[in-house]
C-alpha cells in the first residue's frame, strides 16, 4: 500500500467519524471534584466499530468557549489523573482525554534484559550506536491501533456537540503511543498543533503501513513539538528523524540520556508552547459533518 493510499483509507475514516459524532449518543457524566474554577466529566459515546469510547473532560468555569487540549497517553500508562489534566485549567483551555483501547501494549517491543536494566542502559550511553530492536506490529495489534485512531478521530469531532469548548481551536498532545495518535488526528482533522514525545509506531515493517504514523502525517504543517529521547529504543532517534522529514514546521527537542519515559523538561515547554497555540484556528477542522 502506497502512502498516498495510506492517507486516502484515514481521511475516509475521518469523513466517517465526522459524521458519527454529530449523531451518536453522547454521555457526559458530571464529577463533583471541589474546583471552582473547572466542571468535570466523564465521557462516553460509541466507536465507528460500536465499541465503547471513554475519555476525561474538563472545562474552565470562565466565560466563552475554550481553546481544546486533545490528549492522548502511551500503551502502557493509563489517562492521566484529573490532578495533572487540571495544569490546563489555567491556561484557560479544556481537555479531552482519551483511554486508549485494551490491547494497545503490543506496540511496544520487549527489550532484552541487557538491553533494558541498568546495565544495558549505561551500556546505550557509552556506545557509539544504540542497540537495534526489530519495529513489527502484530495483525492484532495492528487492528487495535487503528481502532484507537479512529476513536481519537471522533473524539476530537465531538468536540463540536460539547457545551464551552471551541472545536475550531483544538492542539493535540500525546506520549509514546500517544503521541502517535496525537499527529494522526492533528494532520486529519487540521489542529492548529500537535505536541508529541516519542512519537509510536514509525519506522514499522512494511506490512504495518495501515498504522504508520510517518505515513499518514506526512505533509502536516501546522506547528509541532518534537520531543525525541536519543536512548530510547522504542521510538527510535533515526525513527523520529525520518517522521519529521515529512512534517512542515517542526521545533525538535533532544533529550540524551532519557530512554522511552516521560521527561519532566518537554511537559514544561509544553506549556509555552501551548500559551502561544491558543488563539490559532485550526486551518482545516471539519465544522460540517
Amino acid at each position: 500500500m502506497s502512502g498516498a493510499d495510506v492517507q486516502r483509507h484515514w481521511m475516509d475514516t475521518n469523513a466517517r467519524a465526522a459524521q458519527h459524532a454529530a449523531s451518536c449518543e453522547l454521555e457526559l457524566v458530571t464529577l463533583e471534584l471541589g474546583n471552582p474554577c473547572a466542571r468535570y466529566a466523564d465521557v462516553k459515546l460509541s466507536a465507528l466499530d460500536g465499541n465503547p469510547i471513554e475519555a476525561r473532560l474538563i472545562v474552565p468555569q470562565t466565560a466563552g468557549d475554550h481553546p481544546v487540549v486533545l490528549m492522548f497517553h502511551d500503551a502502557t500508562r493509563s489517562i492521566r489523573g484529573w490532578q495533572h489534566l487540571t495544569r490546563f485549567v489555567a491556561l484557560d483551555y479544556a481537555v479531552l482525554a482519551l483511554q486508549n483501547r485494551p490491547g494497545a501494549n503490543g506496540v511496544l517491543v520487549e527489550e532484552p534484559l541487557a538491553v533494558g536494566d541498568g546495565l544495558g542502559v549505561a551500556m546505550r550511553l557509552g556506545a557509539e550506536k544504540a542497540p537495534r530492536l526489530q519495529r513489527m506490529v502484530d495483525e492484532e495489534t495492528q487492528r487495535v491501533l487503528a481502532g484507537v485512531y479512529a476513536d481519537a478521530l471522533v473524539l476530537a469531532h465531538v468536540a463540536q456537540r460539547i457545551e464551552g469548548l471551541d472545536a475550531n481551536r483544538i492542539v493535540c498532545w500525546g506520549e509514546g503511543l500517544g503521541g502517535g495518535v496525537a499527529l494522526v488526528t492533528a494532520s486529519l482533522v487540521g489542529a492548529a498543533g500537535v505536541a508529541a514525545l516519542n512519537p509510536l509506531p514509525a519506522a514499522l515493517d512494511a506490512s504495518a503501513e495501515l498504522v504508520d504514523v510517518a505515513a499518514i502525517s506526512q505533509g502536516y504543517d501546522s506547528p509541532v513539538l518534537l520531543g525525541t529521547c536519543l536512548l530510547d529504543l522504542q521510538a527510535t532517534p533515526e525513527a523520529q528523524d525520518m517522521l519529521a522529514t515529512g512534517l512542515g514546521n517542526v521545533e525538535r527537542l533532544r533529550y540524551p540520556r532519557y530512554a522511552h519515559e516521560r521527561v519532566n523538561a518537554f511537559e514544561d515547554q509544553l506549556l509555552t508552547w501551548l500559551v502561544a497555540r491558543r488563539d490559532e484556528p485550526s486551518p482545516c477542522h471539519q465544522t460540517d459533518a
